[in-house]
């Protein structure tokens, strides 16, 4: 569903400037959460349906993400701003996850489809972000 990140960016090789150190504390920053985020949503098993605890599990995700995403020290203008971006992302990505699982608790299938629906057109975003930053991190 998501998180192919930074790929290209991560095994950038002889780059020794500052914005070369700072992609690379991003990169490895969002990575140490990805492959978590990435084994509870790309369970294939028609058979499995998205339950609450997932759900509560994918925001504790993200909201960790996020925390460390903004640990990461930038001073880099563009990046710090990109950094932003994902920030906000991953913060509304982790709400919508726990309305989610909210609704699936009241057993309100709806509401659960609908932020469900959200939160897909949400994280959707970050192919671009990823795309922006690797443009950035690459460009020299």
């Amino acid at each position: 569903m998501l998180f192919a990140f930074f790929g290209a960016t991560a095994s950038l090789s002889g780059c020794h400037d500052y914005r070369g150190e700072e992609c690379r504390a991003f990169v490895i920053a969002v990575n140490s959460k990805l492959e978590e985020i990435d084994r509870v949503t790309s369970n294939n098993d028609p058979s499995h349906n998205v339950s609450a605890e997932d759900m509560r599990h994918l925001a504790e995700l993200y909201e960790s993400l996020a925390k460390k995403t903004q640990a990461t020290h930038l001073d880099t203008k563009e990046l710090a701003q990109l950094r932003a971006q994902y920030h906000a992302m991953v913060l509304e990505a982790a709400k919508l996850a726990r309305k989610v699982a909210d609704a699936l608790d009241a057993k309100d299938l709806e509401t659960a489809m609908k932020a469900h629906e959200r939160f897909g057109a949400v994280v959707s975003k970050e192919d671009i972000l990823v795309g922006q930053v690797n443009a950035f991190c690459q460009s020299r």
